[in-house]
């Protein structure tokens, strides 16, 4: 038998504006974050913009952002720091058992089952972290794969 379990935090992110608030056309302005409130939408009883029925995840509370005021040069940049939030942590477990039956002499055959993500967890993606965007803060996809096995018969001779 064997086994191995991997586990990782989430990806860095910046939220970004998604347009030129500042007027410096560089397109990198951040929106304002309210650090009375809580960025993620789990710790602000699921604030979000999923709609009921959609296929979605609440991941930054939108409530806790704000597009920066412009009052001239040099201004309306946002206060978020760049890799300020994190995305979904990520958990799998891959096992695989393995048997050798002797045939005759120094032949055999050799029978595998191996397992990948054994017990099927589903992996996010991270949230779109634009903020103009009607779906910012929201996870609306997976990533990696579901339970895969795979077996194998090998003859050795």
């Amino acid at each position: 038998m064997s086994g191995l379990v991997k586990h990782r935090s989430g990806d860095v992110l910046t939220a970004y504006m998604g347009s030129d608030n500042s007027l410096t056309g560089l397109s990198q302005d951040r929106p304002n974050y309210d650090p009375g409130k809580s960025a993620y939408s789990r710790d602000a009883n699921n604030a979000g913009k999923c709609a009921a029925g959609k296929s979605c995840v609440n991941w930054l509370n939108n409530n806790a952002f704000s597009t920066p005021t412009n009052t001239g040069p040099g201004t309306g940049f946002g206060n978020v720091v760049k890799g300020s939030f994190r995305g979904p942590g990520v958990s799998g477990w891959d096992a695989g058992v393995m048997r050798t039956f002797h045939v005759y002499e120094n032949t055999s055959f050799e029978f595998r089952a191996e397992y990948f993500n054994v017990l099927n967890h589903t992996i996010l993606a991270n949230p779109n972290t634009t903020f103009t965007n009607s779906a910012f803060g929201t996870i609306t996809a997976t990533q990696g794969d579901p339970r895969i096995a795979q077996f194998s018969l090998k003859f050795l001779y």
